[in-house]
């Protein structure tokens, strides 16, 4: 099992994370009686530890001290290579900066990359950076997180996946684009907690996570391939 610790997350009781194949089996042992289990978790907190959030800008024009920050997190868990979560978010958020540092001094707001650090430890580097910066919160127009990209179907075809979180009216100018260019997409509405969105969706921010909708080759069951140790590279399109 594994029990990580996480920033300002948990109480007084613990949540250990088991295989699908080791559930499955409690599962059967039980059969719909009460089942006892000895646990043996092997976790350490390390005290004093550093990490930190990797952050350029882009600088605006004519509205310059707004801002929009596109991020996403490069720690995944220890388990595998964790190209799905989310290596793929920080490849895009670098070669975002990289494509758009060409049209420097063409954008009106200021734009700020940033590859968050220890998100799958209860969202650290995104909840410490917001606490640095609240100051500048009513300053950022939105947030986009990059989660999860790179699943490619079987064919080759990729399908893009926006999850608006606010506001609503977000959905339908995010459609319209889809419709514009004409890449496949989704787009709903949705809340959640679990990622690099979540400090800036509770300042108020408009925040929107963008990823890639997975085929049932990557959702065999539950979340996929996620959180296993089979997120490794090739389960990512390199494209």
């Amino acid at each position: 099992g594994s029990l990580r610790p996480s920033y300002r997350m948990g109480g007084e009781i613990p949540g250990i994370g088991i295989s699908l194949e080791n559930g499955s089996l409690m599962r059967r042992l039980a059969k719909g009686r009460p089942l006892k289990a000895r646990i043996k978790n092997g976790s350490e907190i390390v005290p004093d530890t550093e990490s930190a959030n990797i952050v350029c800008e882009l600088p605006g024009s004519s509205k310059k001290d707004e801002w929009i920050v596109v991020g996403g997190h490069y720690d995944g868990h220890d388990i595998a290579q964790g190209a799905m979560d989310n290596l793929s978010g920080t490849v895009a958020t670098m070669e975002l900066a990289r494509v758009l540092k060409r049209y420097e001094g063409k954008f009106k707001r200021s734009i700020r990359f940033i590859c968050f650090a220890c998100e799958e430890i209860g969202v650290t580097g995104s909840t410490c950076y917001v606490d640095l910066h609240k100051d500048e919160m009513k300053d950022v127009a939105i947030m986009l997180n990059l989660e999860l990209g790179g699943l490619a179907n079987k064919d080759g075809t990729q399908h893009a996946a926006f999850t608006v979180y606010q506001p609503p009216e977000l959905k339908e100018s995010l459609e319209a684009f889809g419709g514009e260019i004409g890449y496949p997409m989704t787009v709903s509405i949705g809340t959640g907690a679990a990622s690099d969105h979540w400090p800036f969706y509770m300042q108020g921010v408009p925040a929107v996570t963008m990823g890639a909708e997975p085929s049932p080759r990557q959702l065999i069951v539950g979340r996929g391939w996620g959180h296993t140790t089979a997120d490794m590279m090739d389960k990512v399109d390199p494209k």
